[in-house]
């Protein structure tokens, strides 16, 4: 499920999903490239989830996705990445 913004089609936040595509990988991995310089050093993504360096946990998880996006057993760290894309546009 996207949740969208009424003047554009831009999805707000991305739904846990046991597999993505290469073009949602594409577009989340552009964004990243795009905004390197504006990570912050660390970041709480949720109640549960502390990230101490979000620039490497990028990079490890980027590179995950790369490896394994056609496996659904790898859908939970490619998830994260779009859960700190969400908490980085908040």
């Amino acid at each position: 499920m996207y949740l969208c913004t009424f003047l554009d089609e831009k999805p707000l936040s991305m739904d846990y999903k046991k597999q993505y595509t290469a073009a949602e990988l594409t577009e989340l991995k552009a964004w990243f490239a795009a905004h390197k310089d504006q990570l912050p050093a660390t970041l709480q993504l949720d109640e549960a989830t502390f990230v101490p360096d979000v620039a490497r946990a990028v990079a490890q998880l980027e590179e995950i996705a790369n490896l394994h996006y056609a496996n659904p057993t790898f859908s939970g760290q490619i998830y994260l990445l779009f859960k700190i894309r969400q908490k980085i546009e908040d």
